[in-house]
């Protein structure tokens, strides 16, 4: 449970993070923006915020996704990687 907290807890931190850089790199777009200019700088920080846009998304989807259950290698103690909904042919049993 406390592992679990913890992811919980950075990922949350990373999503406010990433949402704040958003925020801010959308604000220097706007005040940078100049029609009658070179587009220099504005062209990277338009794609800085939507690339910390789409990180804000992603993190807080795995933010509340995170339920602590994960299954492990046997062999390794590893975690497996969520990959999506899973069929397995020798039980015939899906889940999404």
């Amino acid at each position: 449970m406390a592992e679990t907290r913890k992811r919980r807890r950075i990922r949350a931190a990373l999503a406010l993070a990433a949402a704040v850089t958003t925020v801010v790199l959308v604000g220097l777009t706007v005040v940078n923006f100049d029609p009658d200019r070179n587009f220099g700088v504005t062209v990277p920080l338009a794609f800085g915020a939507m690339g910390s846009l789409v990180a804000a998304a992603f993190l807080c989807d795995s933010w509340l996704a995170e339920d602590g259950v994960w299954l492990r290698n046997p062999e390794t103690g590893r975690r497996y990687g969520r990959l999506g909904p899973v069929q397995d042919p020798s039980h015939g049993l899906t889940y999404k």
